[in-house]
């Protein structure tokens, strides 16, 4: 079976990788980036199609940001593909669209500070290393994409395309996620199955284990 793992917000594979390392074990793995730019989200769901159209039906497996780019993948064409696995993603802005003006660029040219990732995205028993991963991964990133990457958040509405899939899909939830309401969860808006992750909000990468044991059993 082939899995393709889409990236966070920050666009890159290296957050994920010691969790594709564990599913590579049993899996044939690849990885998705995404490019530097600002991107529309139909050029996204574009990339990922024509990812998984070069591979035989594989599952796609995304976290956060990636979660609406994978369901509309998979709604658009549903024959690429053959299970879904939601990781601590969203189908509705999981903040307030209000929120969209305030989102300029100066605001992030500049990673949020340690503190702030560790509460927020890793936990508060993350290692310094988990912290600095996620802050590095960041700085990768220029602050027009990131701000213009949050904007697309705060107006995701794939409620829609969830409710008519044709690829089942399985949520896995990070008990302890601080960014994503369980209202904007894909389970609270479509009759799926879900599993609950002892985790914070980026459980691929703080709790690659745990995360790949969940979902292998997911695909089961």
């Amino acid at each position: 079976m082939q899995l393709v793992v889409l990236p966070g917000m920050d666009g890159g594979a290296e957050l994920s990788r010691e969790c594709r390392t564990r599913l590579a074990e049993d899996f044939e793995v690849h990885a998705v980036e995404y490019p530097h730019e600002t991107l529309p989200t139909t050029e996204l769901v574009d990339l990922v199609i024509e990812r998984a159209a070069a591979l035989s039906r594989p599952v796609l497996v995304a976290e956060s940001f990636s979660g609406p780019i994978a369901v509309e993948a998979m709604h658009r064409h549903p024959d690429h593909f053959t299970k879904g696995v939601l990781v601590c993603t969203f189908v509705v802005a999981p903040r307030s669209p209000g929120l969209r003006p305030f989102v300029q660029t100066p605001l992030f040219g500049r990673p949020p500070p340690r503190w702030a990732i560790r509460r927020w995205m890793v936990g508060r028993d993350a290692s310094d290393d988990s912290v600095s991963a996620v802050h590095d991964a960041i700085a990768r990133v220029p602050g027009r994409v990131m701000a213009d990457r949050i904007r697309q958040v705060l107006r995701v509405d794939v409620r829609d395309a969830l409710a008519h899939l044709q690829v089942p899909v399985v949520s896995l939830r990070a008990r302890h996620d601080r960014l994503v309401r369980a209202s904007s969860a894909p389970e609270a808006h479509a009759t799926i199955p879900s599993l609950t992750l002892d985790a914070p909000h980026l459980a691929l990468h703080a709790r690659p284990v745990e995360s790949a044991r969940a979902i292998r059993e997911s695909l089961r």
